[in-house]
């Protein structure tokens, strides 16, 4: 990824970050109980700036196995997908979980191969 990239993914986060804050300002979004706005908004910064890692992992991967461009975003998909099992489930729950999702993703089109690979280069899993 080049510098031009980078900066510009940075900047498109940034103004994404700054709008949501603006919405929780103005209540187009709904606030925390506790009203603390600037927490809330801090942890939508750090969830944006995770996905856009993730997807860039996840390209790298895709970009590895030789993957048209037009299957990213599914491939992508697949890759937020799994990121939010990790989060939600404990290990043993989440591992069966992702093989759902392989299962799932597989049977709609996607290779296994690079869905494994996605799992094990991205998110450090070890599937079979």
């Amino acid at each position: 990824m080049n510098s031009y990239d980078k900066t510009f993914r940075q900047r498109t986060a940034e103004r994404a970050v700054r709008r949501y804050a603006s919405s929780l300002k103005y209540g187009a979004n709904a606030r925390r109980r506790d009203g603390n706005t600037e927490e809330q908004a801090a942890n939508y910064s750090r969830a944006v700036e995770r996905a856009g890692l993730r997807t860039a992992q996840v390209r790298q991967v895709l970009m590895a196995h030789g993957i048209l461009p037009m299957h990213f975003m599914t491939y992508g998909n697949f890759g937020l997908h799994v990121d939010k099992l990790i989060r939600e489930y404990s290990t043993e729950t989440m591992m069966t979980m992702v093989l759902m999702a392989i299962d799932r993703w597989t049977r709609d089109g996607s290779k296994p191969e690079v869905l494994k690979a996605i799992c094990e280069q991205v998110f450090r899993l070890e599937v079979d």
